[in-house]
């Protein structure tokens, strides 16, 4: 679904273009916990802001511009001490991580586009990492970037379900934004207290994992709850806490069941991936296939899911991202082949989970891998902004081309807010615990955004696993009276009846022997035979096979000639001598 982008004007200059972004030096803001140094050369106007070490610490400026709209915010910077994380607040409000990259000296970072009122505003940088330096803001208007994407998925096999799942998402992308709640058993919380159930539901494949089925984890039952949500009309998705295939510490504060966690596990993936022949790279496969496994499960009762691995990696806190984007990328490749190719899965949508910040990119599996992109985004309680700033970074990370998710949160944000700042993630989904938490989300709160005509619910949904249209076969009786004209030759017997009047002139002269009295009787042979012509005009009388209804007009206006032979009896009457020529005159018989 389409949705128009629209260009802020704000400023000009003579010339006639869009000015520059305007800037404001970070010095002459207010500081909390930080200072003004001079220290580290290369710096804009007279200093820059140093000593963001402890929570809380900030520098807050305060930027004018002459309309209410999206605007562009650019940070100067340093960060000779690696790359930090660092929040971005407008208004008092968070917007985004943003990322400041390991530099030498003064650089510049995009930090997001972000909404701003007419007049005045605040812009605040908080301490999340700390530890870099603080030169400038810069703002100027946005340009929203076309909210357009596909529906077509990156496996070209997908069932017809899930293919119509895509349909549906990629068609509301722009428009509205999905309910989704983490867990059964909280969904049904949701639907006690405002009489509607998400239209999403997640589950997670985490006790299926065989290092934890060996310590004794009982069947978690989720394959069933997911196609039970399924039969209900809901959307299912899945992700997975996968406790590490081997190397578990099982002790102290890492129990076998947080496996999952960096810290309580000496698996080494990028060993793994590096040595396929080890012990290690085939226990992944083995965790692999049994997850897959349960997959199979789903697509065999034709439930599609959201499938949603190796989540919050750039994070470093769970295994599969502790060692980089090259092994974290390596193995979602892997797993994308083996669950794609080899176990022929094709009811999943390949969900990916970033960071809204530029180092975001070297953690992005690629196009070809991935259907939809999302963030896990935890605010303070009660801060229901949508993260516009964030949002947008994402849309910018994938060109535009992936459906932009808020696969976690905990609070939820403002519908209203969504709308009036185009912040229009496709789907939210809360995670189990802050649905009914009255410090993350208060009651009226979640009540509102269930009954909000902008939040689409699972009564909403509809039939949405079956838009293929099949080509029916028809079988049709026609009668036709043609038209058309038909030639036959019929075969035909023909009578014919007439009375032939003709004058024969026959001039003999007849040898014959007469024996006794002249009245005797006497057969004459006549040499030669007599020729005549004969014309006849007859109108013949006939049947005709085919019968059919023609016009016929046979010819049988003819000229005949043949030879006639005739046997001749008759009493003659004459006088004769021997050897004399005679006349004779009779009516013959034949």
């Amino acid at each position: 679904m389409k949705k128009a982008g629209f260009i802020i004007l704000w400023a000009f200059v003579s010339s006639g273009l869009c000015a520059a972004p305007v800037i404001y030096q970070a010095e002459n803001g207010v500081l909390n916990g930080t200072y003004v140094s001079t220290a580290l050369a290369g710096y804009q106007g007279t200093g820059y802001v140093d000593g963001f070490d402890n929570s809380g610490d900030y520098c807050r400026v305060t930027v004018n511009v002459p309309s209410a709209g999206m605007y562009d915010i650019t940070l100067g910077y340093a960060s000779t001490m690696g790359g930090k994380v660092n929040d971005l607040y407008v208004n008092g409000v968070f917007q985004a991580g943003v990322s400041f990259p390991a530099s030498s000296g003064f650089t510049s970072t995009a930090a997001g586009m972000v909404p701003l009122n007419a007049g005045n505003n605040t812009l605040r940088i908080q301490h999340n990492w700390g530890w870099f330096y603080l030169d400038w803001f810069g703002v100027e208007p946005a340009e929203l970037p076309v909210l357009d994407v596909a529906d077509s998925l990156v496996n070209a096999n997908s069932t017809d379900a899930t293919k119509c799942l895509m349909t549906y998402l990629a068609s509301n992308y722009g428009v509205k934004t999905i309910s989704g709640q983490d867990t059964a058993g909280s969904s049904q919380w949701i639907y006690d207290n405002t009489g509607k159930y998400p239209a999403l539901c997640g589950f997670d494949m985490m006790d299926y994992s065989p290092s934890r089925v060996a310590y004794g984890a009982a069947d978690p039952m989720q394959v069933e709850q997911a196609i039970a949500w399924y039969q209900n009309g809901g959307i299912v998705q899945f992700q997975w806490h996968w406790n590490a295939p081997s190397g578990l510490i099982d002790s102290g504060d890492c129990p076998w069941w947080r496996g999952f966690y960096t810290s309580c596990t000496t698996f080494d993936v990028e060993y793994a991936m590096n040595n396929p022949s080890s012990q290690e790279y085939q226990d992944i496969i083995r965790d692999i296939d049994a997850i897959a496994y349960q997959l199979t499960r789903l697509r065999d009762v034709g439930v599609p899911v959201l499938w949603r691995p190796l989540h919050e990696a750039q994070g470093a806190w769970f295994w599969w991202g502790a060692k980089g984007a090259g092994p974290c990328m390596q193995l979602y490749h892997l797993m994308f082949d083996r669950m794609t190719n080899h176990h022929g899965l094709n009811n999943l949508i390949w969900v990916w989970t970033t960071q809204g910040n530029e180092a975001a990119a070297a953690w992005y599996p690629g196009h070809a891998y991935v259907d939809a992109v999302g963030a896990d985004i935890y605010l303070a309680g009660r801060n229901y902004s949508p993260s516009t700033a964030y949002f947008y970074n994402i849309v910018n990370l994938v060109d535009g081309q992936k459906l932009v998710a808020l696969t976690e949160n905990g609070v939820i944000p403002d519908p209203d807010l969504m709308q009036d700042q185009e912040a229009h993630w496709s789907w939210f989904m809360t995670w189990n615990g802050y649905q009914n938490n009255p410090e993350q989300n208060e009651l009226s709160h979640v009540q509102y955004v269930y009954n909000h005509n902008y939040v689409i619910t699972r009564d909403a949904l509809g039939d949405i696993y079956n838009c293929v249209q099949e080509t029916p076969t028809l079988t049709a009786t026609r009668t036709r009276t043609p038209t058309f004209t038909r030639t036959v030759s019929p075969t035909f017997t023909r009578t014919r009846t007439e009375t032939p009047t003709f004058t024969r002139t026959s001039t003999a002269t007849p040898t014959f022997t007469a024996t006794g009295t002249p009245a005797s009787t006497y057969t004459r042979t006549q040499t030669p035979t007599p020729t005549f012509t004969r014309t006849s005009t007859a109108t013949p009388t006939f049947t005709s096979t085919p019968e059919s209804t023609h016009t016929n007009t046979p010819d049988i206006s003819a000229t005949s000639t043949f030879t006639l032979t005739i046997a001749e009896t008759a009493t003659p009457s004459f006088s004769a001598t021997a050897g004399s020529s005679a006349t004779r005159t009779g009516t013959p018989a034949f």
